[in-house]
């Protein structure tokens, strides 16, 4: 089985830029627990959470995001993760 087969194909993303107050706001309307962080090029460079929303200190998604996603491609073997 590969990744394509059980992956989200339309992921909810948030810009570092924006507000801590609209990745909370876009969070509690998808009732999601976490959201990919996108440059304009769509290209992931880390995740806000609903911990990092609550517990973190910061105005934009940049500052209060984890760094250092670790990604694969959709034709990634599943059983190899």
């Amino acid at each position: 089985m590969k990744v394509v087969d059980v992956m989200t194909t339309n992921a909810i993303t948030i810009s570092a830029q924006q507000t801590k107050q609209q990745a909370a706001r876009l969070l509690s309307q998808h009732r999601i627990s976490g959201l990919p962080v996108v440059t304009e090029e769509q290209i992931v460079v880390g995740v806000v959470t609903e911990f990092d929303v609550i517990s973190k200190e910061g105005q934009t998604v940049g500052e209060i995001m984890t760094r250092g996603v670790i990604s694969v491609t959709p034709d990634t073997d599943h059983s190899s993760l």
